[in-house]
């Protein structure tokens, strides 16, 4: 099987051209953990919040996982594995290769988006998405079949496991925040146990995530029931603040001087990571709540 994948990977570069090449790599962005983290923010802000706030914990849930098997496996990646491969991906590919990180998020995305729907178009289009992600990762040369594989259906095992959990508590905000502290708990042993920079930063907006969700529920409880107009500037002005900061972070704490791939560099990112996911979904609708109100007195 291995072997099978490989010599396709091979076949399907050698075959390849600019057009494919631009078309695996336009694909590939719709697994990239900003795309997904845009799209979550966007519902979580303007479309429907409960919704929005179970896609971004069952995505940090699902990245978190991803990278904790790539940190037991440490399983190569094609283009390391193989002369003659080479990595296509333009800096996208994190960590090890099995599972297919990419491919494991956008599977519980998708099919969590396809299942709140429940329309078989859309089914259809979670399946051919992913399916579209599997290709692209194998071609660019950053995973093998059963890396994307695999990264599927552990994805979907994600989604149902943590979505039978998550209608079990229904609006119980406390037993919710109990669950969602078990889970971040759980993975903290991570921080002193992986070397990989991206567990750090999938940990650190799973963890940003769970607790500004919680905070939310307790001390704010905003509406996205507002007019088209407010709900697209809430999304432009959040993208724009969250990007921002995400890099005005990355800019201040590389003054710090932290050795490339040290423990403190790998700490900083798990740092930045969770303030931009707390700022995304507690204190930028804190911000945009009381713009508003002020606005309609």
């Amino acid at each position: 099987m291995a072997t099978f994948s490989l010599d396709f990977i091979y076949w399907m570069q050698e075959t390849g051209n600019v057009v494919t090449e631009t078309f695996f790599r336009f694909v590939s962005l719709f697994g990239e953990k900003y795309f997904l983290l845009s799209l979550l923010a966007a519902i979580y802000w303007a479309i429907n919040k409960r919704l929005g706030e179970f896609l971004a914990v069952t995505l940090g849930l699902s990245l978190t996982l991803a990278h904790v098997f790539k940190g037991f496996t440490a399983v190569e990646r094609p283009f390391e594995a193989v002369d003659g491969i080479e990595n296509r991906a333009l800096g996208t590919a994190e960590g090890s290769a099995f599972p297919s990180a990419h491919v494991q998020g956008a599977a519980s995305v998708f099919t969590a988006v396809a299942a709140w729907v429940r329309r078989r178009a859309a089914f259809l289009l979670a399946a051919v998405l992913m399916l579209g992600m599997m290709l692209s990762r194998l071609y660019l040369g950053v995973s093998g079949a059963v890396d994307v594989v695999t990264g599927g259906v552990f994805g979907i095992v994600v989604l149902v496991v943590h979505g039978r959990l998550y209608r079990s508590m229904g609006d119980d905000a406390l037993a919710l925040r109990r669950y969602y502290s078990m889970l971040a708990f759980i993975f903290l042993l991570g921080l002193f146990i992986f070397e990989e920079h991206a567990f750090y930063r999938a940990f650190g907006l799973f963890v940003g995530i769970l607790v500004a969700v919680s905070q939310e529920r307790t001390q704010l409880g905003f509406t996205t029931d507002v007019p088209w107009r407010v709900k697209l500037m809430r999304v432009f002005v959040g993208l724009l603040l969250i990007f921002s900061l995400l890099f005005l972070l990355r800019f201040l704490f590389g003054l710090l001087g932290a050795a490339e791939g040290s423990w403190l560099e790998n700490m900083l990112d798990f740092i930045r990571y969770l303030m931009v996911a707390y700022f995304g979904f507690f204190l930028y609708p804190n911000l945009f709540t009381i713009f508003e109100n002020r606005r309609e007195q």
